[in-house]
């Protein structure tokens, strides 16, 4: 069997990776949540594959690892650093019984200081670890101060089908951002490049921000100050297909990334998408070929950018090399396969069946322990 830990439920890439590997063994995989709502108790999911606890009901998490690990072989993928605690306490509490693989989602965008405290944590908590996976080249380098004492593989990240629209060109009108509102997100930077734009253009530009974060009721403020009409928040979304179809082109803008998922959406909808020019974005854009860069703080080069996207022709040659880049770098059976080929390789025997096996874990053992519906 195989369990992935993500902290969120409802959010990050960590989680969206997590469902889509459930697909690897998809009879008995399970997710397990660490949500963060003190609200929400452990039970069974929209999917009768999750699972969710509290976020502080860390005994609840180490019994159901514990049942699980008791009815046959059991790899636990953790997402996240949160998530990696959890799972390496599993491994030092079970010990050769389950096998660890653990993905970082995210560690190349710390702030310095936190960065260096977890890279060390990392480098130790990797000697409980069977491998370890991170989204891009630049999150991969980030771990290079320090050692790490199992398997390394570099995986990008899926794109969500269930997020991808169909995009036909037409006048760039409204540029989109999707992203968590706080560090280390650059929202505020992107507004006042559009509201330089605005005061330049005969035909204004509308940022279009879809997102929560506890930076929320800032950033509105400060677009609805600097842009007024020509501002839209969506907040958070059920259907980011609702975003793509409101949007004409898209934008990343962050100080730095892991792999940046919205931005790989955007870009397999055919978007002609503009990022910073950081570690992250620069995994998944090609400059001039698959979108454009611009460094952080240059007003210039920033408006430069969306001048170029305002082409037609351009913007339709940027969407469509973006596109077809996206699909075929990050198509989901590409992924499973990927993830597949390293799960055999540090010994654990996928079922041939699915997962359907004499030792999977039974729906009556599951819902004994509320973790089935």
């Amino acid at each position: 069997m195989i369990l992935q830990i993500s902290k969120w439920r409802n959010r990050g890439g960590g989680s969206a990776v997590a469902r889509d590997l459930l697909g690897i063994e998809p009879e008995t995989s399970r997710i397990l949540y660490l949500e963060s709502d003190q609200d929400q108790l452990a039970g069974p999911g929209r999917d009768e594959r999750e699972m969710s606890f509290m976020r502080k009901d860390f005994a609840g998490t180490l019994a159901a690892v514990e049942e699980l690990a008791r009815r046959g072989p059991l790899l636990i993928h953790s997402h996240g650093r949160i998530a990696g605690y959890h799972a390496r306490w599993h491994r030092l509490r079970l010990g050769k019984r389950v096998k660890v693989v653990h993905s970082y989602h995210g560690l190349a965008s710390f702030r310095p200081l936190k960065l260096a405290v977890t890279l060390a944590t990392e480098s130790l908590f990797s000697l409980a670890c069977d491998a370890v996976v991170a989204d891009s080249a630049s999150e991969m380098a980030a771990l290079s101060p320090f050692p790490v004492f199992c398997r390394r593989e570099i995986i990008n990240p899926s794109y969500q089908p269930a997020n991808i629209i169909d995009h036909r060109a037409r006048p760039i009108r409204r540029i989109g951002f999707a992203a968590r509102m706080d560090f280390p997100k650059l929202h505020d930077d992107l507004i006042r490049l559009i509201a330089a734009h605005n005061r330049r253009a005969t035909t204004p530009l509308t940022l279009v921000l879809c997102g929560d974060g506890p930076r929320h009721d800032e950033i509105d403020a400060l677009g609805r100050e600097l842009l007024g009409k020509h501002f839209e928040n969506m907040r958070f979304v059920d259907h980011m297909t609702d975003f793509h179809r409101n949007i004409d082109a898209f934008a990343m803008f962050s100080l730095y990334e892991g792999m940046p998922l919205a931005l790989v959406d955007a870009m397999t909808c055919g978007l002609p998408c503009i990022a910073t020019d950081v570690r992250g974005c620069r995994d998944a854009i090609e400059d001039g070929v698959t979108g454009l860069l611009v460094p952080v703080g240059d007003e210039a080069a920033g408006l430069g950018a969306l001048k170029r996207i305002q082409d037609p022709q351009y913007a339709v040659q940027l969407g469509e090399a973006a596109r077809l880049h996206s699909q075929r770098r990050h198509a989901p059976e590409e992924i499973l396969r990927q993830h597949r080929d390293l799960y055999q390789s540090i010994g654990y025997i996928i079922s041939a069946d699915g997962g359907n096996s004499s030792n999977s874990i039974t729906e009556k053992t599951l819902k004994s322990r509320g973790l089935a519906s």
